[in-house]
């Protein structure tokens, strides 16, 4: 055989000095013999095929050749047979899959996170990739996804404060496969609003205050973002049932988690203490606030005790006038006054009712005392004499307030 291995042309021989019968090689009708073709590259390659033959020992005579005509021709331009090889490149797997994200064992990773990831082929496929992701520390068939196309995967939202495993099996065209190691992660926990407090103005807890008082309603929170804005409600904690008495300030957090929102004490009588008679004269309400992102509760603070320690203002006499003279003996005296309180009626217990004092001593000893309720007048039927009056304002929380005592005379009928 001449050639070498990477030539266009190879001529196989069989020579037979003594004939051209190929006896004594080996070659006869119906033998064969192999050539062995290593390509450089893959894909489809053509074999021409002549066979010639010679009863002379000359190069140059006593040739036939076969096939003595064809469509197709060697190399050298002789008639061929031709035969067509197709060469296929191996198949290879392909790489491992890495460079995940979320990386293996993050922690605090958002419930709004995907799957990424890289991976190559050895023979430059294209590759698709088995998708697996759940709980379970060994993801199978019930972890199983579906199938990626590109090296990315969309996630529903995830569940907070949860261990997630995760891998990815690459496949080729030809059905290889590689696949990548189990990865883990952690999602974040869940935001929470960790403290509800009451605070006075130097931001120091406080569990009492006045009517009136400006107050902080204190949050303080982890996982939510700076500048997430929550509303809050106020109640009123009560026996008989909790009341709902405003809503209270929005409260936004800064960078640290925490925030608070300005509200005035409002104070509301708690009529259900007096009405079960588990306290006749005073009904100091307790509040608590409420704190919602989203309409959703989030949180609930302790109770804050409410007191009203100021008395209301003075009302203000119109008649009787001071030292005046009545003549006529026994008859309807009336009294007349007003009353203004405007700190008292916006956020204090607010006016209770009036008494209107009566005394024929400046001591009041033994006083004709008339509650009038809300109404600033009084009738009174008097007969002849010196007489004092004055009037007490109650507020709510049973504080009370004197105005000033005039005096004036009813002098007997003359006619």
């Amino acid at each position: 055989m001449g050639g070498d291995g990477y030539a266009d042309y190879v001529m196989v021989e069989a020579v037979d000095n003594d004939g051209w019968d190929g006896s004594d090689w080996g070659w006869a009708e119906n033998n064969y013999f192999e050539v062995n073709i290593q390509p450089l590259s893959y894909g489809y390659f053509t074999i021409y095929i002549r066979a010639a033959a010679s009863n002379q020992e000359s190069w140059t005579n006593g040739w036939t050749y076969v096939p003595s005509s064809s469509s197709y021709t060697d190399c050298l331009g002789y008639p061929a047979y031709r035969i067509r090889v197709y060469v296929q490149q191996p198949n290879n797997p392909p790489n491992q899959p890495y460079n995940e994200d979320p990386y293996d064992g993050e922690q605090n990773v958002s419930i709004n996170h995907d799957l990424d990831w890289s991976c190559s082929d050895p023979d430059g496929d294209n590759l698709d990739y088995y998708v697996y992701f759940g709980t379970d520390p060994t993801p199978d068939s019930g972890e199983y996804q579906g199938i990626a196309t590109g090296s990315s995967y969309l996630l529903p939202t995830l569940n907070y404060s949860t261990h997630y495993y995760w891998k990815i099996i690459a496949f080729d065209p030809g059905g290889l496969e590689t696949s990548s190691p189990v990865w883990d992660f952690y999602t974040e926990d869940a935001p929470e609003v960790n403290l509800a407090q009451w605070h006075n103005t130097s931001n120091q807890q406080i569990t009492s205050a006045y009517a009136c008082q400006t107050v902080r309603l204190y949050i303080e929170t982890t996982g939510y973002s700076n500048g997430t804005t929550f509303t809050t409600k106020i109640y009123e904690d009560n026996p008989g049932g909790d009341d709902f008495i405003t809503d209270g300030p929005n409260i936004t957090i800064n960078s640290s988690g925490t925030g608070y929102g300005m509200w005035t004490v409002d104070y509301q009588d708690d009529w259900w203490l007096r009405e079960q008679e588990i306290d006749s004269t005073r009904g100091d309400p307790e509040y608590y606030f409420k704190v919602y992102y989203s309409e959703a509760e989030e949180k609930k603070s302790g109770n804050l005790d409410v007191t009203d320690p100021t008395d209301p203002n003075d009302a203000s006499l119109s008649s009787p006038s001071n030292g005046q003279e009545f003549e006529g003996g026994t008859q309807n005296i009336s009294f007349n006054w007003s009353w203004s309180d405007t700190e008292e009626q916006s956020c204090g217990s607010g006016l209770d009712h009036y008494e209107c004092w009566i005394d024929d001593n400046s001591g009041f000893s033994s006083p004709n005392t008339n509650n009038t309720g809300t109404t600033s007048s009084h009738t009174e039927n008097l007969g002849v004499g010196q007489f004092y009056w004055k009037v007490r304002v109650y507020d709510v929380a049973e504080n009370y307030t004197d105005s000033e005592i005039r005096n004036f005379t009813i002098g007997p009928d003359e006619t």
